[in-house]
């Protein structure tokens, strides 16, 4: 179980647990992106890792990624806008998940 800011993520069910105490399924990419960040809890992860370790290729500059953090993972585990401390954007490399 991976305790986050505003959720509670099982990578085993594959389920956010929010809050208010609903639990959402995530989807297979947000799954990946959130077990890579999740093994390198507290790390800063670049993103062409990230796009390596999710889509087995480095994209160069593309959306997909973040948009996925920003849409699909930040919505799906009830982040609001600003994102809580758990998932913290390094301008310039890439992204670090830090557990509660």
């Amino acid at each position: 179980m991976l305790e986050l800011a505003a959720s509670r993520v099982n990578l085993t069910t594959a389920e956010v647990e929010r809050a208010d105490g609903t639990t959402v399924q995530l989807t297979a990419k947000e799954h990946e992106i959130l077990s890579v960040l999740a093994r390198n809890a507290g790390r800063i992860i670049t993103i062409d890792a990230l796009y390596e370790a999710c889509w087995g290729t480095s994209f160069g500059y593309d959306n997909s990624l973040m948009a996925h953090i920003r849409a699909d993972c930040a919505r799906r585990s009830k982040r609001t806008r600003p994102r809580p401390a758990s998932l913290v954007t390094v301008r310039g490399l890439g992204y670090k998940l830090v557990k509660r």
